[in-house]
Order: structure tokens, then C-alpha cells, then sequence
């Protein structure tokens, strides 16, 4: 009797050119519209941004350097930056987290518009970053990932995770339209500390009618029709390294907290904490058939205390029936699963760190598609 197992197989290496002088990137965002592939890189650090098209060999198109001061400008530079590409035109979206608005510019870098936040709930922020991008739909939304500030319960009740946001034509404002899912209950059992990633939804397109949702400190995996808002499939997907996410207090304490009856956590006590529980991180297509859950799989204590605060990547593989085919582990530093993509046809495109910073003017990405073998 033979069973079969999938593994994911590197079959190449690839060199994008890039204006970048390092590679602390802020944000790639990869687009396939029609026969065009585009991939837009931000350096937020060095506020550049790069439009790649790939043909026969990836050709760098367009450059344009953003401005902090004037009628084209950001206006605050120690900020967080991410990138959309818009369909069909090919502009950009530019979420800026200190002003909290989106610049919409042209590929020579002229703004064509600014928009400002709009018809969200109290409290509740469109979480746009690498490892969430936003995603396009046919009528000229986007599906985002939701980042609550101040939740409105202490048990996370209705509140919204993933919702439909929509650039108003007739002012210069974003709307969130419509809720797809709320927190699910495993953030009624406590208190996860502050950082943000304990709490981000990862999203994961996989047709034109339905999603993958992950989030980090839940188990399961779930499949959702955006359209009707409705879940068809949940799964435990999970890495046999990564232990069950446990909250960082019970219930009690974040009653006690939201009611200011305790004092917050210190910054060190959310630190330690955060940095040596496992949790979950982003969803991603590696081929036609298949997709991985990227596990953080953190360092214990002892590690944690001796400087060691990044953790090794657990890659488990399923299909779109969220089956799980298999899993694999790599080693923090040589790759950054946040500055991923998928190519059609070509595989999961994963930025190698070590090979980037030694080759000037290019991101070099290891390619990887998954392999099935029978085991006896």
C-alpha cells in the first residue's frame, strides 16, 4: 500500500529589478489583469516605488519617488506605507497609516486623489499591509482585512474581521460596505496582548467567488463565498510544530481591562509574550491545486531571553476541500514568506533575504511548486 504526500519543491530562482538600495521593503503587491502582469514594489523607507512588468524576463517600467511636501505628497514620513494596484487602470492605492488615508497615483507618480476615511465602524481601520493585500472584485470593490483600535466589546462580539470597501466616486472618501465575517469566538477567551498580528486576518483569493480566511491564534482555516457572506468550509489547518495558541490572560482579565478596573500589561510583558507563542500567519497559492498556511513557530523563553526573537516558518500544504497534503519548515533569515506572491503557471515566489542583499538592484526570489510522491 503506497500514500501519497505532497512536499513543496524549489524549481528556479528568479531576479526582479528593482530602484530599492535595501531590502526592508514596506510592500510588494503582484497583479495579474488580462494579459499584463504587473508587480508594484514600495520602499517606505526610501519612499520609492517600482512598476515591473513581466514578459519574457521581469523589465522594470516605471519609477517614481513619493514626495512628503507639496500637492503630490504623503505628508508624513515615519510612517507605515502599503501598496494596491487598482483594477483595470493599473494606478496605485497608497495606504498611509499616520494619516490613515489612501493616495491614488498614476504611474509617473502624479496624485490623482486623495481619500479619506469614510463610513467605517468607531474604532474599526482597514488593515492594509504586505501580508494581507487587498483584493479586487468584479464590481470595483475590495475585500480587506479589518484592524479594530478599540473593540466595542471585551468578548469580541459581532465584531467585523473582513469586510467589502469601496472608493466613493462622488467624493473623496472609502467606505467599508458590507461586513463578510466577524471575529470568530476563540478571541472570547481572552486577552491576546497588543500586537497587532495576534489579532490581523489573513485573506487568500482563490477564485472569483470565494476566499480563505486565517487568522492568527485560531486553528481552523475558513472557506467564504463573499458574495452572500457565507462560510461553506472550515478546517484545522495546522503545523504539528506549533503548539495550540493559548491567550496571554483569561476571560477576567479582559473584562477587568476594558473596563479600567487593571492596568494595561507593560510594553516587555506584551513583548514576551507575543514573541514566544506560535501563531499563524499568512495564506498563500503555491500551484493551481494547492495552498500553504505559514506558521510562526516562535523561540521558547530561554531563547527568547538570549536574543533569538525570530521565528522559523511552518509551511502546511492543503487543497481547495482544505485537505492537508503535508508540511515543511524553514529556518528564519534566509526567506520572507511576508514578501510572497503567486505566479500562474509558475509557482510561489518567496524572497530570498540572503541572496537580496548581496546582488545590487534586485529582489531575488527562490520559486517554489509542491510535489507529490507515494510513500510505501
Amino acid at each position: 500500500m503506497s500514500i501519497e504526500s505532497t512536499s513543496l519543491s524549489h524549481i528556479g530562482t528568479i531576479d526582479i529589478p528593482t530602484t530599492s538600495t535595501s531590502a526592508e521593503l514596506s510592500d510588494i503587491y503582484y497583479h495579474n489583469h488580462l494579459e499584463e502582469t504587473l508587480m508594484a514594489i514600495l520602499n517606505s523607507y526610501e519612499l520609492t516605488v517600482d512598476f515591473v512588468s513581466f514578459e519574457e524576463a521581469p523589465v522594470l517600467k516605471k519609477s517614481f519617488k513619493l514626495p512628503l511636501e507639496g500637492p503630490n505628497g504623503m505628508q508624513a514620513a515615519d510612517s507605515y506605507l502599503s501598496i494596491i494596484i487598482t483594477c483595470p487602470d493599473h494606478q496605485l492605492l497608497i495606504w498611509n497609516n499616520a494619516t490613515r488615508s489612501f493616495y491614488k497615483y498614476d504611474m509617473n507618480g502624479t496624485l490623482l486623489k486623495k481619500y479619506h476615511l469614510g463610513n467605517f465602524p468607531q474604532g474599526v481601520l482597514p488593515s492594509v499591509q504586505a501580508t494581507v493585500p487587498a483584493i479586487s472584485t468584479e464590481e470595483g470593490k475590495y475585500i480587506i482585512s479589518l484592524w479594530l483600535e478599540n473593540p466595542s466589546s471585551p468578548d469580541f462580539t459581532n465584531e467585523p474581521a473582513v469586510g467589502l470597501m469601496e472608493l466613493e466616486s462622488d467624493n473623496t472618501a472609502f467606505s467599508l460596505t458590507k461586513t463578510l465575517l466577524d471575529f470568530p469566538d476563540v478571541y472570547k477567551l481572552g486577552f491576546w496582548s497588543f500586537a497587532p498580528f495576534k489579532y490581523t486576518p489573513y485573506l487568500c483569493q482563490i477564485d472569483s467567488l470565494h476566499i480563505f480566511v486565517s487568522f492568527p491564534v485560531d486553528e481552523y482555516v475558513r472557506k467564504l463565498k463573499v458574495k452572500e457572506g457565507q462560510i461553506t468550509a472550515s478546517s484545522k489547518i495546522i503545523h504539528p510544530e506549533v503548539e495550540t495558541p493559548m491567550p496571554m490572560f483569561d476571560y477576567s482579565f479582559l473584562e477587568n481591562l476594558y473596563h479600567g478596573i487593571i492596568a494595561k500589561p507593560s510594553f516587555e510583558e506584551n513583548a514576551q509574550y507575543a514573541l514566544t507563542n506560535s501563531d499563524y500567519s499568512i495564506v498563500v497559492q503555491v500551484s493551481d491545486k494547492h495552498f500553504a498556511r505559514v506558521s510562526n513557530i516562535r523561540p521558547n523563553l530561554p531563547k527568547y531571553k538570549s536574543g533569538v526573537t525570530f521565528p522559523d516558518y511552518g509551511v502546511t500544504l492543503f487543497d481547495h476541500e482544505l485537505n492537508i497534503l503535508g508540511d515543511t519548515i524553514f529556518s528564519h533569515g534566509a526567506y520572507s514568506f511576508e514578501k510572497s506572491f503567486y505566479k500562474k503557471n509558475n509557482g510561489l515566489h518567496v524572497l530570498n533575504m540572503e541572496r537580496t542583499a548581496e546582488v545590487d538592484g534586485y529582489l531575488s526570489f527562490d520559486i517554489f511548486t509542491t510535489k507529490v510522491s507515494a510513500n510505501q
